[in-house]
């Protein structure tokens, strides 16, 4: 009884593991990120390696599986091999290659990722569409030596024009602490006032250090005292001691999780606006080319009929070029008739707008 329920709590462990590689590190990330490494017309060594690196994680994936889904991997491993070997279950298991590890790259590339996923919660908190672009993120400053050279990715990511690094957060959050009274009540006795009263004249830039030092993950709040000055003597208080509360300042939003935190510029501009109103538009237009059953690289001609400001964001002297490049098309003109052919008018960004598609032979 204790080996199998041993036994199905790895073989549950397992799976999990590896459901967890090939959604969130396989497809949400490397894959998504690689497509148009996939789509180049040339073969370049890069168009090599993303498929050579795709395979090899299939593969490998079909060999992980395999004493846990014996059909499904079966029919992924013949599928992606060439019979060298007759079966997923004759193969050797695999075997990791520790020489290929690195393991400052996949630190550097988990902060990355992890400042992303708190960017796209702020996005989704605040309901800003993912493709509306934003002026600025901003990080902390201690992190521009490890993934300074990577924040093309998280511009990418979070569709921002810049990401700053910053040394002091005052100009951009609130703080405001005050005593744990349940916790610090027992510790300070009668000099509960002189601890109140130094935590409230404790400066804005100190008091955004207090708040630093206390925002890892628990076991981090354990390890970590700071030194205030109590009545005039330098007392160690710990995060139990304290009640943080930290509020990003007018136009930004905030979000911390284990010691990290992205502050996200929340105003919108005309430009940026218009800009949204544009990807909004290419992605209804790759929705319309799907729903036809266009080939990757068919040509289209694009129709559309709109307000004021959906033309300024579609006519050339706006971000027509850059959707003619995002849906390979020939030509983007406003024209109410022929976008009237249109089966259904579209929401961009609460501009109703007509759009028709017409492949070009």
């Amino acid at each position: 009884g204790v080996r199998a329920d041993l036994d199905a709590y790895d073989h549950m462990h397992a799976v999990r593991k590896i459901q967890h590689f090939v959604v969130e590190d396989l497809s949400n990330w490397y894959l998504r990120r690689s497509r148009r490494r996939f789509w180049g017309s040339e073969t370049t060594d890069d168009k090599v390696a993303v498929y050579l690196t795709t395979h090899t994680a299939l593969v490998t994936v079909a060999l992980l599986m395999a004493p846990i889904a014996p059909f499904l991997s079966e029919e992924i491993y013949l599928n992606l091999t060439d019979g060298g070997v007759a079966s997923v279950h004759l193969a050797d298991f695999p075997v990791a290659d520790e020489a290929a590890k690195d393991a400052d790259l996949e630190e550097r590339m988990g902060l990355v990722r992890d400042l992303v996923s708190l960017g796209r919660g702020v996005r989704e908190k605040e309901r800003l569409k993912v493709r509306q672009p934003l002026r600025a993120v901003y990080a902390d400053g201690v992190l521009e030596g490890c993934i300074g050279p990577m924040t093309d990715l998280i511009k990418d990511e979070l569709n921002v024009k810049e990401v700053v690094f910053l040394k002091d957060t005052s100009a951009y959050m609130d703080y405001q602490i005050k005593p744990n009274f349940k916790a610090a009540g027992p510790v300070f006795g009668k000099n509960m006032k002189d601890f109140a009263a130094a935590l409230a004249s404790m400066p804005a830039a100190e008091t955004a250090g207090l708040a630093a030092a206390f925002s890892g993950g628990e076991s981090a709040k354990e390890s970590v005292t700071v030194l205030v000055n109590v009545g005039g003597r330098d007392v160690p208080v710990s995060a139990e001691l304290v009640d943080i509360k930290v509020s990003a300042k007018e136009g930004f939003a905030v979000a911390m999780e284990n010691g990290n935190f992205i502050i996200v510029d929340t105003s919108l501009d005309a430009e940026l606006i218009q800009e949204g109103l544009a990807r909004e538009f290419v992605s209804k237009v790759q929705q319309m080319r799907k729903a036809a059953g266009l080939e990757m690289m068919d040509r289209i001609e694009i129709f559309y009929s709109g307000d004021a400001d959906v033309a300024a964001a579609v006519s050339g002297e706006g971000y027509g070029a850059y959707i003619a490049r995002e849906t390979l098309a020939d030509r983007v003109a406003e024209d109410a008739d022929a976008a009237a052919d249109a089966a259904d008018a579209f929401d961009l960004n609460g501009h109703e707008t007509k759009i028709a598609i017409r492949k070009v032979v």
